[in-house]
């Protein structure tokens, strides 16, 4: 497990792996015919195993720190983040608690599975945002000297 460093504002986090993953949008930011469709395909809650696969959690958006991708919103449901140019905003980086939960287990890392239940292995930088929540960093796609956005899920 990484260490965190000293820094001048507190704790840096340790050094981490990155890895390229492929996540899809939130089910809420879906057309609506679409998330209806991933909800029949999904089946009721109450007869699913503990493995079974669900676009919410295993599918739609990785959690853990990243760069790109699409912004979780499991705090506040999905919001476009607008410039003051009026384009949507892109993110552009997550920096987040944890790297997985319980309920999105299937974005362990291969080479953490083993050691995915010990205590604090979700989060390997040692970073808490807020209260175990994360930030996202919104750029203008348009002109990249707009100023960022910022938005917290806690």
């Amino acid at each position: 497990m990484p260490r965190t460093l000293p820094g001048r504002f507190g704790a840096v986090p340790g050094r981490c792996a990155l890895e390229q993953v492929v996540e899809h949008q939130d089910i809420e930011a879906l057309p609506e015919d679409l998330g209806e469709r991933i909800d029949a395909w999904e089946g009721d809650e109450d007869d699913l195993d503990e493995d079974a696969v669900l676009y919410r959690s295993d599918l739609s958006t990785a959690p853990g720190w990243k760069a790109g991708g699409f912004a979780r919103w499991h705090g506040t449901g999905p919001a476009a983040v607008t410039c003051s140019c009026s384009r949507e905003m892109d993110p552009v980086l997550t920096v987040a608690s944890q790297e997985w939960d319980h309920g999105s287990r299937s974005w362990i890392p291969l080479e953490d599975r083993l050691t995915a239940d010990a205590m604090d292995a979700n989060i390997p930088t040692q970073v808490t945002v807020g209260r175990w929540g994360s930030r996202h960093v919104f750029a203008c796609p348009a002109d990249a000297s707009h100023a960022p956005r910022l938005s917290f899920q806690g």
